[in-house]
């Protein structure tokens, strides 16, 4: 995926628009909305929608943290080439730290020792992590179409052959795929194009195939394979055809998915 002169340029962009995203929804806790109840219960509903607002977006990329600057290149190729609104966790919800950190000097500190506590830090931890994982998946099913960045810094293969991660966000996401199912676009450009690259006999498609290591196989087996030659066609299809299919269409139809299970 070749670059462009203006490629630079595009890239910071991207990254505005992600950094406007976190820095408009990075609130204090004593400040602007108030997240307490009468009885000083904090109301989660109200943490998640100020600080980890789901919206809709064509793709969710999953990637390890050491591949973000790569993510973030993807995502402008798949939206200069294919028009696709995509997101990229990493340039939002980094931040959860820092909302962590909020509540444990808020909750967990102890003045006079200058320490925290150790339970209750472990309170803060689930509840920040729980939020995080949920809100992952409700975009993760938001999102029409979800591509993992498979690399060395997200995957390791054992002596068994078995495909292992030690994120437990990616295999929290890859999880996800599974849980959620698979959802066929309603568009009918897209059945049209997979019928007539295909026939009708459908059906048939094939499926392609750490210090704490979560096993992964089975998840990665769901997922279509996505090259870099599928993703030039998508893009040359893309910018010729006259009915300007959707991107994910056309990105579709260069794969071996299979629309339904």
């Amino acid at each position: 995926m070749e670059e462009d002169n203006n490629w630079e340029s595009e890239v910071a962009a991207f990254k505005r628009n992600m950094n406007a995203i976190r820095l408009s929804v990075n609130l204090d806790l004593s400040e602007d909305v108030n997240f307490e109840d009468a009885d000083g219960n904090i109301d989660a509903g109200k943490l998640v929608q100020k600080w980890f607002p789901v919206k809709e977006y064509d793709v969710f990329i999953s990637h390890s943290h050491a591949d973000k600057e790569n993510a973030v290149s993807f995502a402008v190729w798949l939206q200069k080439h294919l028009g696709l609104k995509v997101f990229v966790d990493s340039t939002v919800w980094g931040y959860s730290e820092e909302l962590l950190k909020e509540l444990d000097d808020e909750y967990c500190f102890n003045q006079e020792s200058g320490t925290y506590d150790y339970n209750k830090r472990n309170g803060t931890t689930a509840h920040v992590h729980l939020m995080l994982a949920m809100t992952l998946q409700e975009m993760i099913n938001k999102s029409e179409c979800f591509i993992f960045m498979n690399s060395s810094n997200s995957l390791s293969l054992l002596l068994n052959q078995q495909l292992k991660t030690k994120s437990p966000w990616i295999f929290e996401e890859l999880k996800t795929t599974i849980i959620i199912g698979k959802i066929p676009p309603t568009r009918s450009t897209y059945l049209e194009e997979l019928r007539r690259r295909h026939g009708d006999n459908m059906q048939n498609f094939a499926k392609k195939d750490l210090n704490i290591i979560y096993p992964v196989s089975p998840e990665l087996n769901k997922l279509a394979q996505l090259t870099t030659r599928n993703l030039k066609e998508a893009r040359t299809y893309y910018g010729k055809n006259k009915f300007k299919m959707h991107g994910l269409d056309v990105l579709y139809s260069r794969t071996s998915l299979k629309i339904s299970d």
